[in-house]
């Protein structure tokens, strides 16, 4: 969709010490698949999924730009 033709707002949040408990994201109805990569190795795992052919949806680097932005956190 174009951001002109929709109401669709994302929120981001930043949650740090926290650990996963169970498998899945999401509603059971839902067809999530979670990555857990470290802030260290989450410049060249985006590069792999992208040369790989996997679509890698904006709001991730908005998150990356804001969590480096407004943190001491520089990594890559």
């Amino acid at each position: 969709s174009s951001a002109g033709m929709t109401n669709e707002m994302a929120t981001i949040f930043v949650a740090d010490q926290i650990e996963k408990v169970e498998s899945g994201g999401g509603d059971e109805s839902e067809d999530i698949t979670v990555h857990e990569i470290s802030l260290a190795e989450i410049d060249d795992w985006l590069k792999q999924s992208q040369q790989s052919g996997k679509l890698i949806d904006s709001r991730v680097y908005s998150g990356l730009y804001f969590l480096r932005r407004e943190s001491d956190v520089h990594v890559g």
